[in-house]
């Protein structure tokens, strides 16, 4: 049965969060469904970055609402009365939304308005970055959920074990574009002389663990190792955090500063990679770029911080690192500087793990399968701060 879906997301950048859920979303439209979606408004510089993937999945761009990522009110009252009649006019089976404040905006729509199937999703990977207006919202106005950890899939049981008795809970990881990182799709670039090229990308910042992995690099290299490091990223602290220091420690031979990239350039880049180092979640708690890394078949080195033991299995498609020495870091890239076949076997493990848990086709009919079953529901959808305990 054909349903129609809108998706709310109220961002208009192409964050870590964002473009796997419009992938999903139309993996969702691919597979028969009218699928909507509508994204925040760009800051007046005309990027819509958000939109114009929207329209790459094939999906229809709804416009008129504001949708702040945070709380406004005045723009929150004037969208909620918006949503409420674009939703009665549109006749949407569900509303699939992605942040706090697009769930408060569709669980007030649903007051006293049209009655449909609101979903929430989940992509911060970490419970302790789940707010307490999203455990009442969650607790309250959700007919379903979709969360990418064991550890949300453990709270989310504990609040609405209604939920999880009904199988209207679901944990799935962020989904990839398969195609784009298909490590076979582009001819891989030449690189340097480099024997062994270890990445990370990620956003320039102080929590990253920069100077453990540079003093990893330092170590590596007074030992002889014939290895680089590549960044992709930047950041407000690139000078202070990358450049510097590299110059400080003698390593400008060592370190490829490849900034931020997109599209093709992106791709080819991390097929320049012979694995990479994840050391800290970023605002992405679903750690999108592993993930990408995992589909082009490259070895990943992570800590075992949020979901990034989940992602990367050790010694299968991965390694995880015990502790948080520099010397543990510096002893796991040795390792598979020295061990090649080491390299090609997590490697293909990791994309077989991606074609396995990350394709977007794959995850959609699971979605698709959640939206039948909180359809189904006698007393679904429930409104906004209704009996449901707390």
């Amino acid at each position: 049965m054909s349903l129609r879906v809108l998706h709310l997301l109220s961002n208009w950048k192409l964050t870590g969060p964002v473009a796997p859920a419009l992938e999903l979303a139309g993996a969702l439209r691919a597979r028969g469904h009218e699928v909507h979606a509508a994204v925040g408004r760009p800051l007046g510089d005309g990027l819509e970055p958000a939109g114009d993937h929207a329209r790459h999945q094939g999906l229809q761009v709804v416009g008129g609402l504001t949708l702040s990522k945070h709380f406004r009110v005045l723009d929150n009252l004037r969208d909620v009365r918006r949503l409420r009649r674009m939703v009665a006019a549109e006749g949407y089976d569900v509303v699939h939304v992605h942040g706090t404040n697009d769930h408060l905006l569709a669980a007030a729509m649903r007051r006293g308005g049209p009655r449909c199937v609101l979903v929430r999703s989940f992509h911060g990977g970490d419970v302790r970055r789940v707010r307490r207006r999203d455990r009442l919202l969650v607790t309250r106005a959700a007919d379903a959920l979709v969360v990418p950890s064991a550890a949300e899939e453990a709270w989310a049981r504990r609040i609405r074990p209604d939920l999880a008795g009904r199988a209207a809970l679901l944990r799935l990881s962020g989904a990839v574009d398969l195609e784009r990182f298909d490590p076979g799709r582009l001819e891989v670039p030449s690189r340097p002389t480099h024997p062994f090229r270890v990445g990370v990308v990620a956003r320039v910042q102080t929590h990253r663990r920069f100077e453990d992995i540079l003093a990893a690099l330092e170590e590596l290299v007074a030992r002889g190792r014939k290895v680089q490091l590549v960044v992709v990223g930047r950041g407000t602290h690139y000078d202070r955090l990358l450049c510097r220091p590299v110059a400080e420690r003698g390593l400008g031979p060592h370190v490829e500063l490849a900034g931020y990239l997109t599209g093709e350039d992106y791709v080819a880049k991390l097929l320049t990679l012979d694995a990479a180092v994840y050391l800290v979640p970023g605002s992405d708690g679903t750690c999108r770029a592993v993930r990408e890394l995992m589909a082009l078949g490259r070895a990943v080195i992570v800590a075992r911080r949020g979901m990034l033991p989940e992602l990367v299995e050790a010694g299968a498609s991965g390694l995880v690192l015990e502790g948080d020495g520099t010397a543990t870091l510096a002893a796991a890239i040795e390792r598979l500087a020295r061990d090649p076949a080491l390299v090609a076997r997590l490697g293909r493990a990791a994309r077989t793990r991606a074609l396995r848990d990350f394709d977007p086709a794959r995850q959609a009919a699971q979605v698709e399968a959640l939206y039948e079953r909180a359809r189904s529901e006698k007393n679904a959808p429930g409104a906004f701060f209704s009996d449901r305990p707390a």
